[in-house]
């Protein structure tokens, strides 16, 4: 056999007991979180709610676009994080 196919073998054998491997640990975490629930810490948020995904991943302007969110509209905010930026947003749309 080729060396470089007996290496594509182990690799694709690799990644498949990886694979298997994170698949048993994300059903261990599940079950454990059914029983015990893990609260977010509050350090976390900021890792979360940070500048790199509000301009990347999640811009408030097409948050705020895609609710279709009308003037007389109430809005309520509910969990953590930060509404004062997509609150700008809305506000930079209305006018």
């Amino acid at each position: 056999m080729d060396f470089w196919l007996i290496l594509r073998i182990i690799f694709v054998i690799f990644l498949i007991i990886l694979g298997i491997f994170f698949f048993i640990i994300y059903i261990i975490l599940r079950i454990i979180q059914r029983y015990h629930k893990f609260l977010i810490p509050g350090f976390m948020t900021r890792i979360i709610d940070n500048p790199i995904r509000r301009k990347f991943i999640q811009k408030p302007e097409t948050v705020v676009k895609r609710m279709k969110l009308e003037p007389s509209m109430v809005i309520i905010e509910i969990g953590s994080g930060d509404w004062f930026i997509y609150q700008l947003s809305f506000k930079k749309r209305k006018t």
